[in-house]
């Protein structure tokens, strides 16, 4: 994934903004329940211009509680496949949000980028083809505060062969 901001008017119908800005412009309060989007490419799946598909999704597990093995990860109930690694991770509501603070604020189209989609979690294998495909369906995301620290860090995800 890469984040450039080009801040620029397409033809007077798109403002892009790089995603990195998106956690300042919206304070939506991240919680276990809240709808998400991972934008992606599943199974290299496209549609018009290339552009990404948008895969629903909830925060499954508490997104402020961390411990060693859990650290910078946060478990997402979405359905996802190959090519969505590396995809953001983003809250988006129409008409209104719940801040941090609590307080409910009107704002159309609030998005908030929380995150980077990593992978699903690496469970055993079924015998049942069908079941093996619907097993779980659960993923990683990190969390956007701790994505510069991963990169910098050297910390690297599972080779790509291992990777279910």
């Amino acid at each position: 994934m890469a984040a450039i901001n080009l801040g620029r008017d397409i033809a007077g119908r798109f403002y892009l903004v790089g995603i990195n800005e998106m956690p300042a412009r919206n304070d939506m309060a991240i919680e276990i329940g809240n709808e998400v989007f991972i934008l992606g490419y599943p199974l290299g799946f496209t549609h018009f211009v290339n552009t990404p598909i948008w895969k629903r999704g909830a925060i499954a597990s508490e997104p402020h509680l961390e411990t060693v093995e859990t650290k910078f990860r946060v478990v997402i109930d979405a359905t996802t496949r190959g090519g969505m690694s590396g995809g953001p991770v983003i809250m988006r509501t129409k008409t209104h949000y719940l801040d941090e603070s609590g307080k409910v604020v009107e704002s159309a189209n609030a998005t908030r980028w929380i995150g980077v989609y990593a992978s699903r979690p690496n469970i055993a294998p079924s015998a049942n083809a069908l079941e093996e495909d619907r097993r779980a369906e659960v993923g990683y995301f990190y969390k956007n505060g701790w994505v510069t620290e991963i990169i910098t860090s050297g910390i690297r995800g599972p080779d790509l062969d291992t990777m279910p």
